[in-house]
């Protein structure tokens, strides 16, 4: 839960980057300054004028997240009334305090990403917005780009994870600052350019990655398509088809025979050789594995482990 009272941090001029012999106030002093500059990049609303000002200036391409909290509440998808009222405030508030440091270390690292802040309950008018936005529980976070909401995450369970998930699949980068999706994944938004994608594979295996952009499940798994991506480029090379954002999507659709997803699309020599459909991340390595064996193709070997060993 991040609060408006940006304010009540004291703060005092000191040197962000952590030294050697940093002493235990100025380490305080230098993380709320941090914590401070993560607040000024938040924006917060209380009206509908002010959210349709933000999706504005976000323009075409910027991906905006709406966190929007209670002080007081804080839910989770299976409500247990009974037991809930037997415990600690604190405890029950606790899922929603480490959403806020999920969210503030996504603020510090994701400086395309536009973050929005919703108190939901603080009055008439916020509880209006929520309405209007279909939000009715608390903490939910939506997705927004081009002024459309495309996926949502409802109550405090797994908030962090689809959060950092989310972030990769509509902006691009992970929550972590790491490599760019589009780096390793190639973004197909036409029959054009799955047609270019498929034969400029040469001779490695060309994998499609077909899903939507309003999909949980394609969300969820799109991480382990990076990883995939990152870690057989010298056996596959990856794609990325979104129909419901491409302009011949149905189209497409009807021609690869899709009617679930997310499915993958194994392409060799220009030809379809194998395809799978769901979103486990074990079945679908495996699934890479068994069609790469097939072909006789040897995948990359894994990467080398760090190890934990000591150095004397």
């Amino acid at each position: 839960m991040l609060s408006s009272g940006a304010s009540e941090i004291k703060t005092h001029p000191a040197n962000l980057v952590k030294s050697d012999s940093e002493t235990a106030e100025e380490t305080v002093e230098r993380r709320n300054l941090e914590s401070l500059r993560v607040e000024e990049r938040m924006e917060y609303v209380e009206t509908r004028e002010q959210f349709s000002r933000i999706l504005a200036e976000a323009g075409e391409e910027k991906l905006v997240v709406l966190e929007v909290e209670s002080d007081t509440e804080c839910e989770m998808s299976y409500p247990v009334p009974e037991v809930q009222w037997k415990q600690d405030p604190e405890e029950i508030m606790e899922p929603c305090v480490n959403l806020k440091h999920s969210i503030m270390r996504c603020v510090r690292n994701c400086e395309d990403v536009h973050f929005v802040y919703l108190q939901g309950d603080m009055t008439k008018e916020t509880m209006s917005l929520c309405k209007e936005l279909g939000v009715n529980k608390f903490p939910t976070i939506q997705f927004y780009k081009k002024g459309t909401m495309l996926w949502e995450h409802a109550g405090a369970d797994n908030a962090g994870a689809d959060l950092d998930d989310g972030l990769l699949y509509f902006g691009d980068s992970d929550a972590d600052g790491g490599d760019q999706a589009s780096k390793f994944i190639t973004e197909v938004k036409s029959k054009e350019d799955l047609d270019e994608f498929i034969t400029n594979s040469g001779d490695r295996l060309a994998v499609v990655d077909v899903s939507t952009t309003t999909a949980s499940s394609c969300v969820r798994i799109f991480p382990a398509v990076l990883a995939l991506a990152k870690n057989m480029s010298g056996a596959c090379v990856f794609a990325r088809l979104l129909i419901d954002a491409c302009k011949d999507g149905d189209e497409l659709t009807q021609s690869l025979d899709v009617t679930q997803v997310p499915t993958f699309l194994f392409y060799l020599d220009g030809k379809l050789v194998g395809r799978h459909v769901g979103s486990s991340r074990g079945d679908l390595v495996g699934k890479i594995l068994q069609v790469l064996g097939a072909l006789g193709v040897k995948p990359p070997p894994p990467p080398a482990r760090r190890s934990s060993a000591v150095r004397l």
